[in-house]
């Protein structure tokens, strides 16, 4: 007898204890449930096969579908055709790895447009370690992705106005660098066409005077060098007096002068040479 009434105190004592882990478990459950539903996220939570078993309030409002209708596989449904399969090979990849995972795709919201959103899933196990499943939330990051693409938009706009702006100051540089010797040449060959103008130099001067033109002396055209002597020649050639050629010796003066479109020298060299041709026997007539 008391050994029976032992046993029914064991018995009562166990079914005591179930339904006092039962009743933590339901409590626990309401707990989570108010708080899965005051959560300004999306939240849900998987079987051990995956299926996804509970959703909270805010996700079943997102989606506008019942509770029946998500579970097991169903929230796929949702998702955007194009990111179908890849979200769901994503899923049961960190499935088979028990791994926690992130995974973006777009859901259709209640009124038919799809929302870019962001699952986050971490796996969960009981007190002795064996695998229950998942718990995750989504939330949507429509505007945030939007922003990003805007940012980056800007930064590319940013740096294409740099590089024209680096490219419109590189041209007026290599601009630069073209008209000064250019205009360099110009002048030289107006400076070349009075000298020209004003005498008759030999094949060999043109040839130097050219060929300093065309070389450099610290980056610049040699100009001065084929103006003063092409002028310089004109002036000694034109003057047949040792007066006359000390009046005329410099060349730097008589460029100065023919460059001032004034005509002492390249005029008198002129007269002179006329005049020396017409009576080469004596150089005081020249004067």
């Amino acid at each position: 007898m008391v050994a029976r009434l032992h046993l029914l105190a064991e018995i009562f004592a166990m079914v005591m204890l179930r339904r006092r882990t039962q009743t933590a478990l339901v409590e626990s459950e309401r707990r989570f449930r108010v708080m899965a539903d005051a959560a300004p996220v999306m939240i849900w939570m998987a079987g051990p096969d995956g299926g996804r078993i509970d959703f909270n309030r805010r996700w079943l409002e997102f989606t506008g579908r019942t509770l029946e209708q998500e579970r097991g596989d169903g929230w796929f449904e949702g998702v955007h055709p194009t990111d179908r399969d890849a979200c769901k090979d994503a899923y049961r990849e960190a499935l088979r790895a028990r791994s926690p995972f992130n995974i973006e795709y777009r859901l259709r919201r209640a009124d038919g447009s799809y929302r870019s959103v962001l699952d986050c899933g971490v796996p969960r196990f009981d007190g002795d370690a064996a695998f229950r499943g998942y718990v995750g939330s989504a939330i949507d990051i429509t505007e945030a992705k939007a922003a990003h693409e805007d940012a980056e938009r800007g930064r590319e706009e940013l740096g294409h106005a740099l590089r024209v702006a680096t490219l419109g100051e590189l041209t007026a540089t290599l601009a630069h660098e073209i008209n000064q010797p250019l205009t360099g040449i110009f002048s030289t060959a107006q400076g070349m066409r009075r000298v020209l103008e004003a005498g008759e130099p030999t094949r060999v001067e043109l040839r130097e005077a050219f060929r300093d033109v065309a070389s450099t002396r610290a980056g610049r055209p040699r100009s001065s060098d084929a103006f003063a002597r092409c002028s310089g020649r004109s002036c000694r050639d034109a003057a047949p007096s040792t007066s006359t050629t000390r009046s005329w010796s410099s060349p730097a003066s008589c460029g100065r002068s023919w460059n001032a479109n004034a005509s002492p020298c390249s005029s008198r060299s002129r007269a002179s040479s006329r005049r020396c041709s017409a009576t080469p026997s004596s150089s005081s007539k020249c004067s």
